[in-house]
């Protein structure tokens, strides 16, 4: 499926990449490559951002992401999602 990258790569944006099926993806930028660590401030921003439109729209959002493999990155992720009270989110174990 076609996926819209934003023209200007931010940390700490989102956008959405829809299906031909209408499904929908949410593409979180909180990594500089591949290979870097998440930047846990992008991850915040793109939270606060996300709720903000789930706030304004009066609807509750759902997404699911991975979780981080590193415990320490875990760690900080589970304290920061336990406070979206408008994100349904549910977290998917890397095999």
């Amino acid at each position: 499926f076609p996926v819209t990258i934003p023209a200007l790569y931010r940390l700490g944006d989102y956008s959405v990449a829809t299906t031909e099926s209408g499904l929908a993806f949410l593409l979180f930028y909180t990594q500089l490559d591949k290979t870097g660590e998440m930047e846990i401030s992008a991850l915040k921003s793109c939270l606060k951002k996300l709720s903000g439109e789930a706030i304004n729209s009066g609807n509750y959002i759902s997404f699911a992401m991975i979780k981080p493999s590193d415990a320490k990155t875990w760690d900080i992720v589970q304290k920061l999602l336990s406070f979206q009270e408008y994100l349904l989110i549910t977290i998917i174990e890397n095999d």
